[in-house]
């Protein structure tokens, strides 16, 4: 998440209004994080 939001600043993207790109990269965080929370919560 701290990358993300490096990544959005460098491009001079404002935090409170974050452009496609930024919005596509989140939504692929969200979804590897979800992914490794399912696998961890299926081998417990």
């Amino acid at each position: 998440m701290t990358l993300l939001l490096t990544w959005q600043a460098l491009r001079g993207q404002p935090l409170i209004a974050p452009d496609r790109l930024t919005l596509g990269a989140f939504a692929g965080l969200a979804a590897v994080a979800a992914n490794g929370a399912a696998f961890v919560a299926g081998r417990a």
